[in-house]
């Protein structure tokens, strides 16, 4: 069964995290339980995801798909450590 994230590839990503390197993350995606660890920075799951799906020609929102098991394993498959921070370290970068 295809995942509902499988039309996103891991140049999806790695463009999606240049272009929120060389941006600003919208108020409402800074905060984020799920990270994509990426040459040791911390990039929000769902925010790169949506990112990257614009790249991919398929466009979702946030609010679009669940940051489950399901969607981090894929992503994870993609060859990308995802980093779970509780809120009361999430100011902390590691």
């Amino acid at each position: 069964m295809a995942h509902k994230l499988d039309f996103i590839t891991r140049d999806n990503i790695i463009k999606a995290i240049q272009q929120i390197d060389n941006g600003t993350v919208p108020k409402s995606n800074e905060w984020s339980e799920y990270w994509i660890i990426y040459k040791q920075k911390l990039y929000q799951f769902k925010y790169v995801v949506e990112v990257a799906s614009s790249f991919a020609k398929r466009s979702i929102k946030t609010t679009d798909f669940t940051s489950n098991d399901s969607s981090r394993n894929y992503v994870a498959a993609l060859g990308f450590q995802i980093l779970f921070k509780t809120p009361s370290v999430k100011n902390v970068q590691t």
